[in-house]
């Protein structure tokens, strides 16, 4: 029993997460837990390395690049997350690979288009299906998106590659036919749960907006010790208003691009990462509403949820802050938001320290934060662990304040 009580998840994260606790399995429990967090760090690494592929596809200005994948990478929850035992991490990774191959296959680049199809990169996308759904059964969320990128592509593609990524859509959706045997993971009735919810769909989708709103928005920048601390309510209010701005700029930005010419590869490419985060963020509100109906409460939806597209949410923060100032002020815009998410970054490891320890005086909190770690990680060990994350930080803004913009064709 105790094997399908994990949230019945599939096994390959777990495999992977196991790999390193075998190795060090001799060594104590400590050890060995640690030793599988470092593939959650090195699984999220490598999301953040195809995060910036993602970046290339979108801008030709490298500053824009960097602040995009400095956006994801000092996201305090993702941060959070990313440092656990979680099989999020992996699936992260899984979407991430999709949208970047959706991005190369359908909406593809001039490389592609002379060669009309890369084999290797379909066999990549059916292997990173294949790994999501022996993850999770959200995998399913990505077959709208990756049809999607498919009509996206109609708009500039001849009609015989248009017949070809037809017949590569057509074998996506057969492939998981096969490996799901038709189940897609709508919730089963429970005769035990509650009748009294029973609100249409269009009253849930109120109900819930202001849901994410007054919750989920909050817990989606950071949300500690088992949901009970958010970070300060200052911090809330400033990303609220940025998000704000952010979507005024949208708007100003596809104002501007339908006076020209709206269907460019680069404007299809953007409207369908944007598109994606909504298809991913409707199709968890419908689960959740089905599972509302069946089981009789609501599943309860965090903001970590929507990690798979948060590159799809960054670049809405940076390419909507990015129309409402002057080109030539960009740059500079860029890395002011850029070091204000590093101090955002700063505050939510604050807070989870603070949720979880007494923080001051600093002796107690290097007490206390010794407790249940290997014996390199204790005292002085932590210490150093410290002092290192803020020097190569500081590094890193010096270096990235100091870079010289280089345009790449």
């Amino acid at each position: 029993m105790a094997k399908k009580e994990a949230s019945r998840y599939g096994p390959v994260y777990y495999f992977l997460a196991a790999i390193p606790y075998k190795i060090f399995f001799n060594d104590d429990l400590f050890i060995r837990v640690f030793s599988s967090r470092f593939i959650s760090v090195i699984l999220s690494m490598l999301n953040i390395f195809f995060i910036y592929l993602i970046s290339k596809e979108i801008f030709s200005k490298e500053y824009l690049r960097l602040s995009l994948t400095f956006l994801v990478a000092f996201q305090p929850m993702f941060s959070f997350v990313s440092a656990g035992v979680n099989s999020d991490n992996f699936f992260n990774l899984i979407f991430t690979l999709i949208l970047w191959f959706c991005l190369k296959i359908f909406l593809g680049s001039k490389r592609l288009e002379k060669n009309n199809f890369s084999l290797l990169l379909l066999i990549g996308l059916i292997i990173t299906l294949t790994l999501g759904f022996y993850t999770k059964k959200q995998i399913f969320i990505s077959l709208p998106i990756i049809a999607f990128s498919f009509f996206l592509s109609l708009l500039t593609q001849s009609r015989k590659t248009a017949k070809q990524k037809l017949g590569i859509l057509g074998l996506i959706g057969l492939f998981f036919l096969i490996i799901s045997k038709g189940k897609i993971g709508i919730p089963e009735y429970n005769p035990y749960g509650t009748s009294k919810l029973v609100e249409s769909f269009f009253q849930y989708i109120f109900w819930h907006l202001r849901h994410t709103v007054a919750e989920t928005i909050p817990w989606y920048w950071g949300v500690f010790n088992w949901l009970g601390v958010t970070l300060p309510r200052w911090v809330n209010r400033v990303q609220a208003r940025l998000l704000i701005f952010a979507t005024f700029g949208i708007l100003v930005y596809f104002i501007k691009q339908i006076r020209k010419k709206f269907s460019s590869k680069n404007n299809l490419k953007i409207v369908f990462l944007l598109s994606s985060a909504f298809i991913y963020y409707f199709s968890v509100i419908c689960w959740d509403y089905f599972f509302r109906k069946t089981q009789g409460f609501s599943f309860g939806i965090q903001g970590r949820y929507f990690f798979p597209t948060i590159v799809s949410h960054m670049l809405f923060v940076i390419l909507g802050l990015a129309n409402l100032i002057p080109e030539k002020l960009q740059k500079v815009f860029s890395k002011i938001v850029c070091c204000w998410w590093l101090v955002l970054s700063l505050i939510g490891l604050y807070t989870a320290s603070s949720a979880y320890y007494q923080v001051f005086p600093l002796f107690t909190f290097l007490n206390q934060a010794s407790q249940y770690k290997p014996e390199i990680l204790k005292g002085l060990g932590l210490v150093v662990v410290f002092l290192s994350f803020i020097i190569s930080s500081a590094f890193f803004v010096v270096s990235f304040f100091r870079f010289n913009e280089r345009k790449i064709k």
